[in-house]
């Protein structure tokens, strides 16, 4: 089963003669994420002789990854507990034990990568910000904006204006193609869209 798939007993007795304890990495990127949930998923159907896909369309999001996992932790109780439709047949319960540590294991990675992700965006937005709190004109906000938007993980920005019933473009950014936001900006001037 891999990485996830020691023992209780050899995990407890390390633990117990005084190793130092294993602490998770604060977060998982997208690949390590993938691979732990998938290298669970597929622990849980091998042991649950399950033919249910646990990942629909073999997307590995969080999302998706909190929803297989809540799954696998559902079905391994229910086999625990003698539902024949979650496991044929159960022979050792060591190993449903195993796969719930698993879950509950890679569950914490997901929480991590979760508070990772939001501590992230908060610092993000929160840089941006602080800058447009620096300009001193109208046309310093426009400059700054139209950037610490895409900051924030807009892949293009687009600031325009009404005028005469006429929707007129007045700046954009494309950080990836800044010819392209120039050219954008030209034809919405010259062109302005009724």
């Amino acid at each position: 089963m891999g990485t996830f798939a020691r023992s209780r007993a050899d995990f407890w007795r390390v633990q117990d003669i005084g190793a130092s304890w294993n602490k998770p990495p604060s977060s998982l990127s997208e690949p390590q994420l993938q691979e732990v949930v998938g290298e669970v998923v597929r622990a849980a159907q091998t042991l649950l002789q399950s033919d249910t896909e646990l990942l629909a369309d073999g997307t590995i999001d969080l999302h998706t990854a909190k929803v297989a996992l809540s799954t696998v932790w559902r079905r391994t109780g229910e086999a625990l507990r003698g539902n024949a439709l979650s496991a044929e047949a159960v022979i050792d319960t060591s190993d449903m034990l195993d796969l719930l540590d698993q879950v509950r294991e890679v569950d914490s990675y997901l929480q991590e990568s979760c508070l990772a992700r939001r501590d992230n965006a908060f610092k993000v937005a929160r840089i941006a910000l602080s800058r447009l709190g620096h300009t001193s004109s109208v046309a310093a906000l426009i400059d700054q904006a139209l950037p610490s938007l895409c900051e924030l993980g807009f892949d293009r920005v687009i600031l325009s204006r009404i005028c005469d019933c006429s929707w007129v473009v007045k700046a954009m950014c494309v950080p990836t193609d800044p010819e392209w936001a120039s050219e954008i900006v030209q034809v919405g001037q010259e062109h302005p869209n009724p």
